[in-house]
């Protein structure tokens, strides 16, 4: 009875410790590169060009000898195109799209793969080792505030509009400030609040305050699609601080632009008030552009890459290859063992 419960134990930590071995050795396998990949406007271009891609990546592993990194961008339709080559273990870098293509608008996917130096056919990517993928849930908020969205005058990204916007409301608060006729002063006060409430020219009807309510809107979307993606939560919880910030600020400024409006026409335009209530509105209209460009650059963020071990769709090859199939074989031999022994168990009742 003794010998055939040892044997029993046994056989059962024998099985946990193969599991245990297998276990670590598939954990070891999954590799998560740091920084990120994000999204851009390269240098000179306009807002909203979206047409770099910024690289900030660390803890690459070797490639191995005669190897090194590509990195690819890739669409929804698997068209690719190369953002250059890399030795790790930092990918730095920022790569510019040559035809001025919006990256936003058309990539979901950037894979990493390994190439063989010299490559014989740089067209062709070669086996990937990490990716990282925007998800679907996240990629609608993502792409509407960058690119294309149907609650703006003109089409293009609510980020986008919206700093248009507050732009025009700050040229207008500038000719305001500056204005020596009252008259001229008021009106220019007017066009400001115009363009944040969205009451018509100089602004596109919609109006700054909409404009950020829909970004928060869009942001809160974000979040609940990708809830598990700490860079989504950062860059979405970024997009609506920006968006508070940019309500309050453009408030602040309309709040003044009233008080330039109700000023008396016997007030001197170079008076006190005049000077303070158009300043006001200025100042006010000056962090609102701020703002607003905080939440551009955070509504990038949102959609940044952070590759990991793995590719979709093709499966990664990275790390050794050995590994996995030696844990495979001592889960195997374990099994087997464990089997054997239930079976020399039942042979030695049989024989009792």
């Amino acid at each position: 009875m003794f010998t055939r419960r040892k044997l029993q134990i046994t056989m059962a930590l024998t099985l946990l410790f193969a599991m245990l071995i297998s276990a670590t050795a598939a954990n070891a396998q999954a590799v998560t590169l740091g920084g990120t990949a994000t999204i851009r406007d390269a240098s000179g271009s306009a807002l909203g060009a979206s047409n770099s891609l910024a690289l900030g990546l660390t803890d690459a592993p070797s490639a191995g000898s005669g190897f090194r990194y590509e990195g690819w961008l890739v669409s929804s339709s698997g068209a690719k195109v190369s953002v250059g080559t890399f030795n790790g273990p930092s990918i730095n870098g920022t790569w510019v799209s040559p035809t001025n293509e919006n990256l936003a608008a058309t990539y979901v996917q950037l894979v990493l793969t390994k190439e063989p130096v010299p490559d014989p056919d740089p067209a062709t990517s070669g086996a990937p080792a990490f990716s990282a993928t925007i998800a679907a849930g996240v990629l609608g908020p993502f792409r509407s505030l960058l690119t294309a969205s149907g609650s703006t005058a003109s089409g293009n990204g609510l980020a986008v509009a919206l700093h248009g916007q507050a732009s025009v409301a700050a040229a207008h608060a500038a000719l305001s400030k500056d204005s020596a006729v009252l008259a001229d002063m008021q009106s220019h006060a007017q066009h400001v609040i115009n363009v944040i409430d969205g009451l018509g020219g100089p602004g596109d009807g919609i109006g700054i305050l909409a404009y950020a309510d829909d970004a928060k809107a869009q942001a809160a979307a974000a979040k609940v699609n990708g809830p598990d993606n700490a860079t989504v939560v950062a860059g979405a919880d970024a997009v609506i601080a920006a968006a508070d910030e940019i309500i309050v600020r453009a408030e602040s400024a309309k709040a003044s632009a009233q008080l330039v409006i109700a000023l008396s026409p016997t007030t001197s335009p170079t008076g006190a008030l005049a000077d303070a209530y158009t300043g006001t509105v200025l100042s006010q209209s000056g962090l609102t552009v701020t703002a607003a460009a905080n939440l551009y650059a955070a509504a990038q963020d949102m959609g940044a890459f952070v590759p990991t071990d793995g590719s979709v769709p093709t499966p990664p090859s990275a790390g050794d290859e050995l590994v996995p199939m030696i844990a495979l074989l001592v889960l195997a031999a374990g099994v087997l063992f464990t089997g054997g022994g239930f079976a020399m168990l039942r042979r030695r009742g049989v024989v009792a």
